[in-house]
């Protein structure tokens, strides 16, 4: 049994040391940390998003839970649709994923307007396809970013940093939704937080796109900075 402690003691330690050395690399490297903290912000106008869907099929076109399902299908095709565009991709540069950042954050102001069911399906779609555009090659940048030896933890503090604002954009909306008779308060949190968010992430990888693009098969020895 005190084998067994120490044991799992010892596993806690480093995972802890683990963590703590992925957020330092982060914090030392500033066009990675802008653009975990900027993704942070769009977590919660995605977050938000998917809140407000149902409640927009149930106020504004008095619907049932089918075409919310409809409206959260059309994100998930359209995200798989840029995933399988950006697995063709051969290099990593951060110019494509910050345009498509800015496309994902123009796509979520039509939301506000009053327009049919089929137009708020379509604007979904585009920010899905942007999404899938996006968030695999911002993975595979990060992957031969890092050192090979940090990659894992690094991976996995950046991914926890991202998701840890999402809560906010499900009790933001319901507490907006909560208090007006339409779905537009919760819209606008969405627009609000994915344009914030995108010009982060967009200001941090264009400033940076004078890097030469680095292949995805080449191997990596570590930041290449230009």
């Amino acid at each position: 049994m005190p084998a067994t402690a120490a044991t799992a003691g010892t596993a806690e330690e480093e995972g802890q040391r683990g963590a703590l050395e992925g957020l330092r690399f982060l914090r030392r490297d500033r066009r990675l940390l802008r653009t975990v903290v900027g993704i942070a912000v769009v977590e919660i106008g995605m977050t938000a998003l998917f809140a407000t869907l149902p409640v927009v099929a149930r106020r504004r076109f008095h619907a049932s839970a089918r075409l919310a399902g409809w409206l959260l299908a059309s994100y998930g095709a359209r995200s798989v649709a840029g995933g399988l565009i950006s697995s063709r991709a051969r290099s990593v540069s951060t110019r494509t994923p910050a345009f498509a950042m800015m496309a994902m954050a123009a796509t979520t102001w039509p939301l506000l307007a009053p327009v049919p069911a089929w137009a708020i399906a379509l604007g979904i779609a585009a920010n899905g396809v942007c999404s899938g555009l996006f968030f695999p090659r911002f993975f595979a940048d990060l992957t031969l970013w890092a050192p090979p030896r940090l990659r894992a933890r690094v991976m996995a503090s950046a991914t926890t940093a991202m998701s840890a604002t999402g809560p906010l954009g499900f009790v933001g909306a319901g507490f907006l939704l909560q208090r007006s008779a339409s779905a537009l308060p919760g819209f606008a949190l969405v627009a609000a937080a994915t344009t914030v968010g995108a010009a982060i992430v967009a200001v941090s990888g264009l400033r940076h796109s004078a890097t030469t693009p680095r292949r995805l098969n080449a191997p990596s020895t570590g930041p290449a900075r230009g």
